[in-house]
């Protein structure tokens, strides 16, 4: 699988799933320009890679060499969504690696090579660091700008950092420094005499209501640039912090630009080994073209050092001099900074007294994408000549236009995988005696997967989560089960049975206490275990009724007058019972499916009439294991239930791509 961007590599459209054994992935990063690039990142999704909310290992290997990597969860649920590491690659060359998951290390032995920080301005003087703050989009954007010590959320590299401040503005600043060591932490841009005189670095910019070093603006219908002024509320969030990147964000819900309402967020991703800075901007759906604005200051012209220009090619560049602070008129900054983007995304450009302007539109998704790159004198050897920064911006551009492109493929296990699979009468194994037409969908699937993967069916009429344990079915599951395996638990249909404590779980309570010790000890196992919910019954009430109800003498064979004042809209009969899958899934950190759902669309598409094929309406006289007939609308038929199992085995493979080379119906796709 392939995907191209930038020179940041994300692999965004796949999921790659691994049992907490340990899996190998050979990835290879290909640069198809004549220069060389270094510092290429590359982000691999691991959403669901580690099941269980336990120790996260890994390791990234080129030409049998560790290199540095981190895991990073981007949605603040405690789980790692991405692998990150960077390769150099020399001219119209790849570069392979072999990254491992769930087997290695847990990367707290790599030095950090780029560094995010927030901090709460107090007055104890003590400057609290949070990992985000929020603020009412009410508030005085003075204040905001004042809460926050350093004015604004922080990012740092190897070459120097940014802030963006946390007011309406969101301006991004500069800090410029001579060494290659993180110093934010310690100056959060304020340095002291004492500290500049060992050689720490300090603020270059002085952004003022000029649009600083890219900054982000709406442009008016009258052309003026404007800011995040009307807002629903302003957070700032470090998202990430390690030895590969550290990513920070701005949310700004309820952007409100004339007429239009906008939930923006601005990521900034700083890689290390790099002095630009990657903003993806997403949340501008529906906006018109030529919406937005990025660009840079005009610096000033100093001897040979200045001045700069706009490119409809979409660059913006300015080199020269810069006073950050001026109440220090004497403390003059020598800087280059600039803004590169694709092209095809540039609307016009513009300039004015203060501004090279790239005007922008945003791709079918709402999405903005470019780099600010920055060079401070302070740096030997930095390209803040104009003629120099044109040869870097140059570079910065092409990177852009003709990325890397990465390629990953999933090594094939040794050994046998069995999918176990423990749940009720819709899943079990049927007798095929007298030629019973009964079939589980969990019966079926053996005969959608292929190659080192087999299914190893347990499921049993009539049980329930607790009567599953209680009977010693359990016991002989997890006796068999190893490293590597998946089981997948889908209980409900007979927890509902009040009326048989055998059987009776409460969601919430008891439903969920068993879900959690399934889990609990397949992890235990090193094997991946699948939550689902039930699979939807065929219940299709006349308007007003919440179900269809037979009356006794009509239960037995086959009687569809009783059926005659069935609606056309499918109707849920199970409850609070389809929650504690998701939520015990969602707390212990593995993968649920929503069968329900997935089910319930399924039979609603087919309809009331056409969906009677798929379930137990059985005439008389056509089978000898029921020669009665009869209709039943929660057991599967042999067409009902390859239908679900292939429903079952499509959502395996989208979920745990890891399966999708052996899962027969993914592979047609």
């Amino acid at each position: 699988m392939t995907n191209t961007l930038r020179p940041i590599i994300t692999v965004a459209a796949m999921q790659i799933a691994v049992a907490a054994c340990g899996a190998s992935l050979d990835v290879t990063v290909a640069n198809p320009s004549s220069a060389p690039r270094s510092a290429v990142g590359v982000a691999i999704p691991v959403k669901d890679m580690f099941p269980g909310k336990s120790r996260h290992l890994a390791s990234v290997n080129i030409e049998g060499h560790p290199i540095p990597w981190q895991l990073d969860d981007l949605d603040g649920d405690g789980m790692p969504d991405e692998l990150a590491f960077t390769v150099d690659i020399p001219a119209s060359s790849e570069v392979s690696a072999t990254v491992t998951v769930g087997e290695g290390t847990d990367g707290s032995e790599f030095t950090p090579a780029t560094w995010a920080g927030l901090r709460l301005r107090d007055t104890p003087k003590r400057y609290p660091h949070v990992d985000s703050v929020t603020f009412p989009g009410s508030d005085i954007p003075r204040h905001t700008y004042d809460a926050i010590y350093g004015h604004g959320v922080m990012l740092e590299g190897s070459h120097g950092g940014i802030r963006v401040y946390a007011d309406n503005r969101q301006s991004v600043d500069l800090y410029g420094k001579s060494s290659p060591r993180l110093e934010l932490a310690e100056t959060a841009f304020y340095t002291d005499s004492a500290r500049e005189a060992e050689g720490y670095g300090c603020d270059i910019l002085w952004a003022g209501n000029s649009i600083g070093a890219g900054s982000f603006r709406a442009v008016a219908t009258d052309g003026t640039l404007v800011a995040m002024d009307t807002i629903g509320s302003r957070t700032q969030r470090v998202v990430s912090s390690g030895p590969v990147r550290s990513i920070v964000e701005v949310i700004t819900p309820g952007w409100k630009v004339g007429d239009s309402l906008y939930d923006m967020t601005q990521r900034y991703t700083l890689w290390a080994g790099r002095r630009d800075v990657a903003v993806d901007i997403t949340g501008l759906c529906g906006a018109p073209e030529a919406a937005f604005a990025t660009g840079v200051l005009k610096l000033t012209s100093a001897n040979d050092y200045g001045n700069g220009f706009i490119s409809s090619r979409g660059q913006a560049i300015s080199t020269g001099e810069n006073i950050p602070d001026k109440k220090h008129p004497e403390k003059t900054e020598t800087l280059a900074v600039g803004v590169a983007t694709r092209s095809s995304a540039v609307a016009s450009v513009r300039e004015d007294s203060l501004d090279y302007i790239l005007i922008l539109n945003p791709d079918i998704s709402g999405r903005i994408s470019y780099s600010i790159a920055f060079a401070s004198a302070k740096e030997n050897g930095a390209p803040v000549k104009l003629a120099d920064w044109q040869r870097y911006m140059d570079l910065l551009s092409s990177e852009i236009e003709t990325p890397c492109t990465v390629s990953i493929s999933v090594k094939a296990p040794a050994d046998t995988i069995t999918i176990f699979t423990i749940g009720d009468s819709t899943m079990a194994d049927k007798d095929l005696r007298n030629e019973n037409q009964e079939r589980g969908w969990g019966q079926m699937l053996p005969l959608l997967v292929d190659g080192p993967v087999k299914v190893d069916n347990h499921a049993v009429n009539g049980r329930s989560s607790k009567s599953f344990i209680d009977e010693g079915r359990w016991d002989k599951v997890i006796n068999k089960m190893k490293a590597g395996d998946y089981l997948v638990i889908q209980f409900g249909h007979n927890d509902e049975k009040a009326y048989n404590p055998s059987l009776y779980t409460v969601p919430g309570s008891t439903f969920d206490e068993n879900l959690r010790r399934y889990v609990r000890e397949t992890l235990a196992k090193g094997a991946t275990p699948i939550l689902m919910n039930s699979i939807v019954r065929r219940n299709f009430p006349a308007p007003g009724d919440s179900t269809v109800v037979v009356p006794d003498s009509l239960k037995k064979g086959y009687h569809p007058e009783a059926y005659a004042r069935e609606g056309m809209l499918l109707s849920d009969t199970h409850g609070a019972y389809l929650d504690p899958p998701r939520r015990v899934a969602d707390e212990m950190g593995i993968p649920f499916i929503d069968m329900n759902a997935i089910t319930h669309n399924a039979i609603q598409a087919l309809g009331r009439d056409a969906s009677r094929e798929y379930f137990m309406w059985i005439l008389p006289d056509r089978y000898k294991f029921c020669q009665e007939g009869k209709i039943d609308n929660t057991h599967l038929n042999v067409k009902g239930a390859t239908f679900i199992a292939t429903l079952a085995a499509q959502a395996l493979a989208d979920r745990i791509p890891l399966l999708r080379p052996y899962i027969t119906v993914a592979r047609k796709k």
